[in-house]
């Protein structure tokens, strides 16, 4: 899961301002949330949790915020006004369509996590480093594909 979610390493400067950590802090993070949940198999740790991701789910998991509280335009800070963060929502949506994404991959080979294919994977190359990557190799999927941040104005990202 934690290499799953590296390409994050290209938002470390938004996710510092939304959690006061890095890319690879906030991943770790929700990593640990998810294996300190009550229902880890409703987490992404599974291929059932992670097809039911949401940004929703995510967020609490990462402990990202998806809304800011900032004074009104007119009334000033009497009155508090909620903004969404577009780009907290930018991220949690592409880390849920990768994880959907996956979990579609998975239960489309019949696997209940990302371990079992792994494993089965290691076991299948007998633990050949060449040839794992030659396996892990995949067709491009949805991330991927998408146009970078820099393509729609909001700076360059690197995905992987």
């Amino acid at each position: 899961m934690l290499a799953l979610l590296n390409f994050l390493s290209g938002y470390r400067t938004p996710l510092h301002r939304l959690t006061t950590r890095g890319a690879w802090s906030t991943v770790l993070s929700l990593v640990l949330s998810a294996h300190l949940a009550s229902n880890p198999q409703a987490t992404p740790l599974s291929t059932q949790g992670m097809l039911a991701a949401t940004p929703a789910s995510l967020a609490a998991l990462a402990q990202i915020d998806t809304h800011a509280e900032t004074d009104h335009p007119t009334l000033g800070s009497a009155v508090r006004v909620g903004t969404t963060d577009d780009e907290a929502i930018e991220i949690l949506e592409l880390v849920a369509e990768t994880v959907k994404s996956t979990g579609q991959a998975l239960k489309s080979q019949g696997k209940r996590s990302l371990g079992e294919w792994v494993l089965t994977a290691l076991r299948e190359t007998n633990g050949d480093a060449g040839e794992m990557v030659f396996k892990v190799r995949a067709p491009v999927g949805p991330v991927a594909s998408r146009k970078t941040g820099a393509d729609r104005g909001l700076g360059s990202r690197a995905f992987f």
